[in-house]
């Protein structure tokens, strides 16, 4: 079998997940009975490091993975490049790949780049044992249990433990453990923000540097009559409209610049993320809606407060989001997470000039005017980038001609906005 036909096998005939998994590489670990797909990058491309087939799935340990760094590639990185990794966590129904454009640009500048396929996502769709609701339905893991998975995966992987390097017999033994920048969308926000709280409980928050919410919201719970039809109506009914229901949900999803100029991200999208398991995300849906999200939410930015270490966090937002409308989202985060009020005119007091980007920083403490979206599009007093950085920082980014999914509709500007942020945490 030539490695075309295995890798479109793998991805179950689907030709856009598997043109994308091309070059992501396919590889899965085992955690509990669950076999996920792991995407691992660095300047080098794909990492080899785990099976690769569910069936020949590598289990992930309480020992971190030990592996070789190599020197960057690309001529604007930096040896110290090799002491960050970022490590992504997608959303409700999305997956690794969602993230690609951001992950091969920060891997060619050295970036160790982790992301997985949370389980019932992507290429994760493989359980032995694992509980099933319904005796029909496919198996599912519950939010809790995912969140536990996230852990295992930035345990074995992320290279932050100071045991990892101990181990180490690679020629970079005697250098520091990496640091982390965590990045999440949409409902991965809220596990992001839950992975930080689970590393302050051991100790171990000042391994994160830095923390990237894209389309961030408090966790308040999906529309009723969404969360309605998709909770309560029998499950063949729900395979019947599941198409229906995903062709109207991409009016929410993308803006309207995407919906008539990129037709062929749209339908990418709902070819692939049709093959999520339907179980995950009655699962998900459910957890919104009996408010146990939010509750989690107030828990994990309590503990984000209450910390003396507090890594900077950059909102970020598509201009015309309607699943997550950037100037009530990101004011409810930031007070969330303890920076002064952003005003309800966003992105915030102070202003960096993108092209189609607005940029605020929030500091505590800080005395700022307020000044409205378009003002900012239009130019703007800029934001000194070392602020993005501060300890306890919130930045708040907006990207025009996007919307909830904005890595994948405008990858050069979310690119350009995550990597400003991210070099900041390379020198500090």
């Amino acid at each position: 079998m030539g490695e075309e036909t295995r890798l479109l096998c793998l991805c179950s005939g689907c030709e856009p997940l598997a043109a994308e998994s091309r070059y992501l590489g396919v590889q899965f670990a085992s955690v509990g009975p669950w076999k996920l797909r792991i995407v691992a990058l660095d300047c080098q491309g794909p990492l080899r490091l785990l099976g690769e087939t569910p069936e020949t799935a590598t289990p992930l340990g309480s020992i971190p993975l030990l592996i070789d760094e190599a020197a960057p590639r690309h001529q604007g990185a930096d040896a110290n490049d090799r002491s960050l990794t970022v490590f992504f966590i997608h959303g409700g129904g999305g997956r690794a790949g969602q993230f690609r454009h951001v992950i091969h640009f920060l891997s060619q500048r050295g970036i160790r780049c982790i992301a997985p396929d949370l389980p019932g996502h992507g290429l994760s769709r493989t359980a032995s044992g694992a509980a099933r609701r319904d005796p029909q339905g496919a198996p599912v893991c519950p939010v809790e249990d995912t969140q536990s998975i996230i852990k295992a995966v930035f345990d074995a992987l992320a290279g932050t433990r100071k045991d990892e390097k101990k181990a180490s017999s690679t020629p970079h033994c005697g250098s520091p453990p990496r640091r982390a920048v965590l990045v999440g969308h949409s409902f991965g926000c809220l596990q992001v923000l839950r992975l930080y709280s689970q590393l302050s409980a051991e100790n171990r928050e000042t391994e994160v540097s830095g923390i990237c919410l894209i389309g961030g919201d408090v966790a308040r719970g999906p529309p009723g009559l969404a969360a309605w039809l998709f909770l309560y109506l029998p499950r063949l009914v729900l395979q019947l409209i599941r198409s229906l229901v995903g062709q109207v949900s991409q009016r929410l999803l993308y803006s309207g610049e995407t919906r008539q100029k990129n037709r062929r991200l749209m339908d990418d999208e709902q070819q692939i993320t049709s093959m999520n398991l339907l179980e995950t995300v009655l699962e998900i849906l459910a957890h919104l809606k009996g408010g146990e999200a939010h509750k989690e939410f107030q828990r994990a930015a309590d503990a984000f407060r209450d910390k003396s270490h507090r890594p900077p966090v950059l909102l970020l937002y598509g201009e015309g989001d309607s699943v997550t409308p950037p100037a009530a989202s990101a004011a409810a985060l930031a007070a969330a997470l303890g920076a002064g009020p952003l005003p309800a005119s966003l992105p915030s007091p102070q202003y960096l000039r993108l092209p189609y980007t607005a940029c605020g920083a929030e500091i505590r403490g800080s005395s700022c005017s307020n000044r409205n979206l378009s003002e900012c599009l239009g130019g703007g007093p800029h934001v000194p980038p070392e602020e993005w950085a501060r300890q306890g920082a919130v930045t708040a980014a907006v990207v025009g001609k996007a919307g909830h999914n904005v890595m994948l509709e405008q990858p050069l500007e979310t690119n350009k906005v995550i990597w400003e942020f991210i070099k900041r945490q390379l020198q500090t």
